[in-house]
Order: structure tokens, then sequence, then C-alpha cells
């Protein structure tokens, strides 16, 4: 039997907890993850990612083996060839599990993402109602907002909530997720800092999504060479919004 069982693992990590005296939420801060994956995991509902295993059974004082086993070894038990491949067969049915890697689909955020994509067309429909130039609205204004709701879309629904563990055990400065890139030298990605780098990309998106329509309907309003210089001072402002917080939190929590 390679497939581990749910409610066995469940019940193993609540009784290794309790016995711990750690609530559900201490447990998850340890871990860098919410105490609704812990609680899942208790309940029998999911499995966490297979990068989280030697965190947990580290925080939990157990070994991987008993932590797949859902039970405790005796010290002087020897494990059998064929129970060690049992094992590792579980480990591997783990990490090709979807409901392992967990569900990438942050329903909770959709209302957010949602609200922020509907306000950003209103606000882009309002500013052409309003007579704002072609020129700011096509070539400046909508590139932007199809930016902002682009990065929002990942960050808000998509981004993981943890990163693997290869990255707290190496300095990578370099954070792939299929075809979303980040890079940024002289500071390292890891579990430690990425929920902070999490919530400024995400409150960035959102700004960018529904500030933009306002500060370019007032940048059109200026005249001459001075609109031109005030809409390249904005988007200065507007990159470096994103990339002098993200820096500061990287470095700050790395």
């Amino acid at each position: 039997m390679s497939e581990i069982n749910l409610e066995k693992f469940g019940a193993f990590i609540n009784e290794k907890r309790k016995a711990l005296g750690m609530t559900q939420k201490e447990l998850a801060e340890k871990l860098f993850l919410s105490d609704k994956a812990v609680s899942k995991w208790e309940r029998g509902l999911s499995l966490p990612d297979v990068s989280v295993l030697m965190p947990l059974a580290q925080a939990l004082g157990v070994t991987v083996t008993e932590l797949l086993e859902g039970e405790e070894l005796k010290h002087e038990e020897t494990i059998s060839a064929e129970r060690t491949e049992q094992v590792v067969r579980k480990a591997i049915s783990l990490s090709e599990n979807p409901t392992a890697r967990g569900n990438r689909f942050h329903k909770k955020n959709l209302p957010v993402w949602l609200a922020m994509t509907i306000a950003a067309v209103v606000e882009f429909l309002f500013v052409m109602w309003l007579g704002c130039s072609a020129i700011t609205l096509f070539s400046s204004l909508l590139t932007l907002q199809i930016l902002g709701v682009l990065f929002a879309a990942y960050f808000w629904l998509f981004a993981p909530e943890r990163l693997p563990s290869y990255y707290d055990e190496n300095s990578i400065n370099v954070f792939v997720d299929g075809m979303f890139h980040m890079n940024m030298p002289g500071v390292y990605f890891n579990n430690r800092n990425w929920k902070h780098i999490l919530h400024v990309c995400r409150v960035w998106s959102l700004l960018a999504s529904v500030a933009s329509a306002p500060v370019f309907f007032l940048l059109d309003q200026i005249p001459g060479k001075l609109q031109y210089i005030s809409t390249l001072t904005a988007l200065i402002f507007y990159l470096a919004g994103l990339f002098v917080p993200l820096a500061y939190a990287a470095k700050k929590y790395e």
C-alpha cells in the first residue's frame, strides 16, 4: 500500500501537535502557512506539499518516515527494504497528488480581484467620457491598467503562499513560477521574506489598477511640454512604487 492514509496522517499530526501543546495557528506559523492548511491536514481533507514534510516533521518532533506512516516507530525497529520502498512511494505520490500541492487558486481573494478589475474598467470609461486625450488613454493609461490587472490576477489568485524548501536551503535571487519570473540581484527569496514580498506585490497591483485613471486624467489637464515631463515622472514613481518597497521588504526580512 503506497498511498497515504489521509485520516491516519491527519490524526497523527493532531495527536503530536496537541502533545506539544501547540495550537494549529502556532504550528502553521512555524511552517509559514495558514492555520486553515493545518486544519485541512488534520481533518484528512488535504496533504501538505512535499517540500513541507521535513519542516513539519521537525516541528512535531518526529521523522519524515513516521509522518508518512502516521505512527511512531520504535527506536530499535529496523525498517525493511520493502517498507523503505513503501515510504519512498508515498513521498512520490504526495508530490504528484494535486491536493498535496495545494489549491493554487486563492478563491478567497477572487472578490478583491474582481472589484479592482471592475473599478479599473469603470474608471477608464469615465475618463474617456470626460474627454481625456486618446494619447493619454491608449498609450499610457490602458497599458498600465492592463499590466496592473494581470499582475493582480497572478499575485492575488495564483501566487504560492509558500516557497519550496530549496529556497530556504540556498541563496536564490530568482523566483520562477511557470512563465512568471522575478529577479532581484542582491536579494534572496525564502519563506521568511516571501509573505512580505507577496503583500507588497498585492498592494501595488491593487493601486496600479485603480489609481492610474485619476492620476493620468489630472496629468492630461497639464498643458504643453510640462505634461510630458509630468507623465514621465509619474511613470518613474509608478515603477519605483513597486521595486523600492519590494526590495526593502525582501531585504528586511531576508
